[in-house]
This record gives structure tokens, C-alpha cells and sequence, in this order.
């Protein structure tokens, strides 16, 4: 396999957007990272893409970015082109088999080796496993932490059988909020791809300002990638309406036989009629029963609603590579031994 060096995902012009499967979660696929590189990093930060060839075909490529200013005492740092929008890293083509992310990283070593550095999350542990153990034979020093939790209920047959693994207390108290809401004949609850795509967006960000979470920082790569999903009938934009005013809203995005549940919110004064549990139950049974899904994953965070949601958790973890023959190198090895010898001290 054959490396190069990009400084854009769209750096040919024809963009690597066009020469990989999109046939992908829309988080892996090339044009969130274009958007990305548009709407998120800043000046101070630059794209730095490892593209692979085999037989002159393009096959995959890992997005990193590094900073554009260095200094004496500063680590030069490769960091994987993700924060918190980004569910999982890994490499972006072709569906990806077991063992060509180590393959990929054992070839692009060469590259790597002029960082002292690189920061990758957030990896599944079988991901992490892969790359610790290409860069480490080829003497790097790797060191893993974990990030954040993954909740997902896989292997469902049916809504009504996934929905018995759920929380009972959840259950009887969604059920009843959904009741109580048709009764009233004043709510309704539109799911929807591509139909008024702008209109639920507005929608879901005027819910989204009033609702507990914090202001969103990036609404136009959300805008963005929201698009892309929809043209390729990955979105689910699900929001619950009372009187036409617009009170819960999720995004979700499916990919095969799974659903992402990316972002969800409700407005706060609307909390006593659980309209934000009422519509991920229907957007579970649309998802399940229209699109066919298999597995539901809420994707990061360990917070305590999604356990009443699904049934497994996992680890989702970051990896720190470092390359003791660089002199910055050796001291971030060094400073990552000390971590973990002090954590080792305090556990005792």
C-alpha cells in the first residue's frame, strides 16, 4: 500500500469525496470531513490527510489536522479530524475489514515519524487495538485512555421486542405521555428525510435554543451534513409539533441496519408531557419497522437516560502515540509513563 500526503480532503480538486464508497455512516464518509475542514477548524489549524493506493486505486484515508504555529517547548501534534460532533474515528472509503487499519497505519509510519505525537479518538477498543499495535512495531509508544461510553440495543427482531428490554418504568411512563397526547388532539409528530428538510431544521434549532443543552456551536456543519445525509436518505428528522409549534426534535442518521441517534432536544416547558421520550419511541418504531434496522446506538455519552433506552454499553476510548526518537517525543512518552504510574499511586 502506497501513503500520500494531502492537505485537503478536496485537495485534487475532483475532491477524494469522489473516488471512495459512500455506502457508509455519514460520519464516515468524505464530505463530513470536507465540511468539517470548512465550518470547524480554524486558521490556526490546517487538514493533514493520509490517503492509501492500492494498484493505483484509492482504498482509504485517515483526516487529521495539526496546528499551524509551533514553538521550542510545544509538541508537534497530529490530531484525528474529529471533537464533539464526531461519534467514531476510523478509516473513510471502502467498508473496512479486520486488519486494514493496521495495515493502513503500519504504511504510513514513515510519514508519522516527523511528529512527536498523535491523538486519535474516539476509537472502538478493537480500533485502538489495531493501531497500538502497528505504530508500537514500528517504535512508536502508544498509550490508550478511556474517553466516553457507547450505549446500543442490537439484535432487534421487532419494535414491540425491542421496546420489552427497555426500562419498565420507562415504558408504562412513555406510553401513557404518548396517550395523553393524542387525546388531547392539539400534538403530532412528523418523521421525515428530505420532505421540508429547511423548514425541520429551523425547526429543530429553534427547539435546540430553548432546551437544557448549551448553545450549538456549529450550525452550519450540522446544516450541512444534515443535507448530505438527506441525499442520500441517511437522515431521520423527527419533531414533535403543538398547535404547529415545534417542541421536540431529534436527528438521527441510519446506515444499513443501523440507527444513529445523533441529536435530540426539547423544549424545556414541555418536560411534564415527556415529549422528548415519546418521540424517540416512535422514531425507534420508524426506524425499526420502516427502515428495517437492527441495532439502535445513541452513540457517545454515559448519560443515564440512554441505559433506560438500551441494552449494552461499551468502552469508546482515545489512543496517544508517541515517537521517543524525537527529543518532544520522549517527553510526551515520558509525561504519559508518569500518568499513569501517579494513577496506579492514588488507586492503592
Amino acid at each position: 500500500m502506497q501513503i500520500e500526503l494531502h492537505q485537503s480532503v478536496d485537495a485534487d480538486g475532483s475532491a477524494l469525496n469522489n473516488k471512495y464508497d459512500i455506502e457508509r455512516p455519514i460520519f464516515l464518509q468524505p464530505a463530513w470531513f470536507t465540511e468539517f475542514e470548512k465550518h470547524i477548524l480554524d486558521s490556526g489549524k490546517i487538514p493533514v490527510i493520509l490517503a492509501g493506493k492500492e494498484n493505483d486505486s484509492p482504498c482509504h484515508f485517515l483526516p487529521f489536522f495539526s496546528e499551524t504555529k509551533t514553538s521550542l517547548l510545544k509538541p508537534k501534534t497530529l490530531q484525528s479530524m474529529t471533537n464533539y460532533y464526531s461519534p467514531y474515528f476510523d478509516l473513510v472509503g471502502r467498508r473496512v475489514s479486520q486488519g486494514d487499519l493496521q495495515m493502513f497505519c503500519t504504511a504510513s509510519a514513515g510519514l508519522l515519524k516527523q511528529y512527536d505525537q498523535i491523538v486519535i479518538t474516539p476509537l472502538l477498543s478493537e480500533q485502538a487495538d489495531e493501531i497500538m499495535t502497528a505504530l508500537e512495531r514500528c517504535g512508536f509508544r502508544s498509550f490508550r485512555f478511556v474517553q466516553t461510553q457507547n450505549w446500543y440495543h442490537d439484535n432487534i427482531e421487532s419494535f414491540e421486542q425491542f421496546y420489552s428490554n427497555c426500562s419498565k418504568n420507562l415504558r408504562s411512563n412513555t406510553r401513557r405521555a404518548k396517550s395523553k397526547l393524542d387525546s388531547s388532539g392539539e400534538f403530532r409528530i412528523e418523521i421525515s428525510c428530505q420532505e421540508d428538510l429547511e423548514q425541520r431544521l429551523n425547526d429543530y434549532f429553534s427547539v435546540y435554543e430553548e432546551s437544557w443543552k448549551h448553545e450549538e456551536s456549529h450550525p452550519e456543519f450540522l446544516c450541512a451534513v444534515s443535507r448530505l445525509a438527506a441525499s442520500n436518505n441517511q437522515l431521520r428528522l423527527g419533531v414533535v409539533y403543538h398547535k404547529n409549534y415545534p417542541v421536540a426534535a431529534q436527528m438521527w442518521f441510519v446506515d444499513s441496519r443501523t440507527a444513529y441517534i445523533f441529536k435530540l432536544a426539547y423544549r424545556e416547558k414541555y418536560s411534564a408531557q415527556s415529549v422528548g421520550n415519546v418521540l424517540t419511541m416512535e422514531m425507534c418504531r420508524h426506524t425499526i419497522e420502516q427502515d428495517g434496522v437492527t441495532t439502535i446506538d445513541f452513540l457517545t455519552g454515559n448519560d443515564s437516560y440512554k441505559a433506560r433506552w438500551m441494552t449494552k454499553n461499551r468502552d469508546l476510548v482515545g489512543v496517544i502515540v508517541t515517537n521517543p526518537k524525537r527529543f518532544k517525543g520522549l517527553a510526551c512518552c515520558a509525561r504519559e509513563r508518569l500518568a499513569i504510574v501517579k494513577k496506579m499511586f492514588f488507586q492503592v
